[in-house]
């Protein structure tokens, strides 16, 4: 199943389309009906407020792979400290995966320090896989020419189709990269029937896409779905849900054959779109 979890909501509230929290046995029965639906990866990170402390006191978790990362930083006591506070809050020995959440670590000073300590996780046993979290196709470029990283979590949506283009996600392939997409509904912009007013710059291209929608007689869920699902790269798709409802439209637009659309067509440049760190504030 190329479906994962992020976890984000769960802890804390994110994007510029922010939900409540769900209750805790809420997420055990999303964590229930994933397990039933073999999802098996859970997406984390300290920085997801409290994310990490509910996925350790809840034994519907036990059964999932967990990936966490480790916060900008500058030396290497400082991310082993916090891997050991990951593990504590998950209440686990061991991860599947281990990320730098700011893929630059790996190009400062302490770079070479930081990818050695990733490597001796791996040799004790303690992290299955190392890797980084990245925003650009000059960020892997400059990592993955430098360091033998195992996996990579990156953007990836209809409207930002950039390291398809620049041929990232092709050379991370080759390389033997596990590539997990995030961002894929472009923090809710490309399911939102009306955005708050500062994002109504992105109006003239959501019309586009509502029309495209429209004429494949499917739903925005399913074309963003579908454009990430088409590229077989991708080994995991990482998607957040507060509810239980939500996970279910999930799973329903995961079954439905891929959508055929022109997607290139939806493909923008403009990284005053496409990064919501750019966004005005909502």
């Amino acid at each position: 199943m190329k479906l994962a979890l992020g976890t984000v909501q769960w802890g804390m509230p994110y994007g510029v389309l922010q939900h409540d929290q769900p209750a805790c046995e809420d997420i055990a029965e999303i964590l229930s009906q994933a397990d039933k639906a073999r999802v098996s990866l859970l997406d984390t990170a300290p920085d997801y407020g409290n994310s990490e402390r509910v996925l350790g006191r809840l034994s519907e978790a036990k059964s999932f792979r967990l990936i966490t990362k480790v916060p900008p930083l500058k030396t290497r006591e400082q991310a082993r400290t916090i891997f050991e506070k990951s593990l504590v809050n998950l209440n686990v020995n061991s991860l599947y995966g281990l990320l730098l959440h700011r893929g630059q670590d790996l190009l400062g000073q302490s770079g070479e320090a930081l990818f050695a300590w990733l490597q001796s996780l791996k040799a004790e046993g303690r992290v299955k896989k190392i890797g980084v979290s990245v925003y650009t196709g000059e960020e892997v470029d400059a990592i993955f020419s430098r360091y033998a990283l195992d996996l990579v979590q990156l953007p990836l949506n209809a409207f930002d189709q950039r390291l398809v283009k620049g041929g990232q996600l092709a050379r991370l392939q080759e390389q033997g990269v596990e590539i997990h997409a995030r961002s894929v509904f472009l923090q809710g912009v490309l399911l939102s029937p009306q955005l708050p007013q500062p994002l109504q710059i992105f109006e003239s291209h959501l019309d586009y896409w509502r029309a495209q929608v429209k004429a494949c007689g499917c739903t925005p869920l399913e074309m963003a779905l579908s454009f990430v699902r088409s590229q077989p790269m991708v080994d995991k798709i990482v998607c957040g849900v507060h509810s239980v409802a939500q996970f279910k439209a999930l799973l329903e637009a995961f079954s439905k054959p891929i959508v055929k659309t022109d997607y290139e067509a939806f493909s923008l440049s403009d990284t005053r779109l496409l990064n919501p760190a750019n966004w005005p504030l909502v």
